[in-house]
């Protein structure tokens, strides 16, 4: 009987418990990687630490959870340009506004996201300064300068602040005064007219600091500049060697290359996948086909690097690729008919017909992980899987939208 009071006694200790948690007088949080969320404020999203390779994830799980979002705060020293530039577009689609409060800070790539904003309030500090790639991949440079531009002129981003920003160096922030602020009119109502002295605004209060322009000193964020997302290789067991499953790493870029020999080039898909355990590495180049001779919409060419002690031998066998949702899914296959063109080199050609046209496009941008099952000279099989992520994502929507604005150069055939 004891026993039983006391479980009783215990089971409306926790229910007390739950209805204080619930409350409604309790502030709520949510987490989604460096944004928070406070049940206080329902209406707005806070940024707060560097833009990491995940953000644009977190903040669409952000706005999935929390469709009432009217408002992103910013506190960010900057990051990832590709990331920020696709949160940045998000905001401007769905007419967010933005703001910087008193206390923070908004550096380099942040400023892409404070600009986007329909109405947007400078209080803390805003910085801007050129970026430049680690890597020295000039080509990608080239091409986040362009969707810069795109989308600060659909923004509607002041020309004085642009120049300001393209001629502080790397290693440098220009630190805007209130006084700029005012008179390049970077802050702005949903009218798009500054605001009045006295307007009120959703995000926060206070009045600016007394700071005047500067250019500081700034360590750029860490440009490990390749974005990698996770890779795994697996092998199967083989006479008396076991079964493996080892992580590696991919890297996905915006190339330009000649689609057929002879013709200009245009951009195309590239990822890089290292699986350092076995020394082992996969170039995959995505193509329009330009070739006439060859029955296919787009090309996919598959370059593996083996050492010279490769217990495999070779690659001498890919039969297709696969996309699917998540790294345990199933695959669903692009329809395509693969080729060998020698040993550890193979071209995969993407049906052209309208019907197949659509499905493999949809499966390249829509699905996350890519499968890619192989087998070696000795008879082993092996599968090498990788992750789009964001980074993927965003080199894919860049190249194909880049197809979509450009007819293909098909050259013609004479007998």
């Amino acid at each position: 009987m004891r026993m039983a009071k006391t479980v009783v006694g215990i089971a409306f200790a926790v229910l007390a418990l739950l209805a204080a948690v619930t409350s409604p007088g309790l502030a709520q949080t949510h987490q989604f990687g460096d944004f928070h969320w406070n049940s206080d404020k329902p209406g707005i999203i806070v940024l707060d630490g560097p833009i990491g390779t995940d953000a644009a994830l977190d903040f669409r799980r952000a706005l999935r959870a929390l469709p009432g979002l009217k408002a992103v705060s910013l506190n960010s020293p900057g990051g990832s340009v590709i990331i920020a530039l696709l949160i940045a577009d998000e905001v401007h689609e769905r007419g967010l506004n933005t703001e910087i409060p008193d206390d923070a800070l908004c550096y380099s790539a942040c400023s892409f996201i404070f600009f986007s904003g329909q109405e947007r309030r400078a209080k803390g500090k805003l910085g801007v300064h050129q970026f430049a790639s680690g890597s020295g991949d000039v080509l990608s440079v080239q091409s986040a300068i362009s969707d810069l531009l795109d989308l600060m002129n659909r923004v509607e981003v002041p020309a004085q602040v642009l120049t300001i920003m393209f001629r502080t160096p790397p290693s440098a922030m220009y630190v805007f005064s209130p006084e700029e602020v005012a008179r390049l009119g970077i802050d702005r109502t949903a009218s798009g007219r500054p605001p009045e002295k006295d307007s009120s605004y959703e995000v926060g209060g206070g009045e600016a600091n007394g700071r005047v322009s500067e250019a500081v000193a700034y360590p750029p964020p860490s440009q490990a500049a390749k974005l990698s997302k996770r890779a795994v290789f697996y092998q199967e067991k083989f006479g008396n060697s076991p079964g493996t499953q080892e992580s590696g790493n991919v890297f996905w870029s915006v190339i330009e290359t000649p689609p057929f020999e002879g013709k200009q080039d245009e951009a195309a898909i590239r990822a890089v996948v290292e699986v350092p355990d076995e020394n082992l590495k996969l170039t995959m180049t995505i193509t329009r086909n330009a070739d006439p001779s060859l029955p296919a919409s787009h090309v996919i060419e598959l370059l593996f690097d083996v050492p010279r002690n490769f217990s495999g031998g070779a690659v001498s066998n890919v039969q297709r690729l696969a996309l699917k949702d998540t790294e345990q899914a199933r695959g669903d296959p692009l329809i395509c008919v693969a080729g060998k063109v020698a040993d550890n080199r193979f071209i995969i050609a993407l049906n052209n017909l309208d019907e197949a046209i659509e499905t493999n496009l949809t499966l390249l941008q829509s699905k996350q992980w890519i499968d890619v099952p192989l087998a070696y000279s000795s008879g082993r099989r092996a599968l090498m899987s990788f992750e789009k992520g964001v980074p993927g994502n965003a080199v894919f929507k860049r190249v194909i939208e880049s197809w979509k604005s450009r007819p293909p150069a098909l050259t013609v055939m004479i007998p």
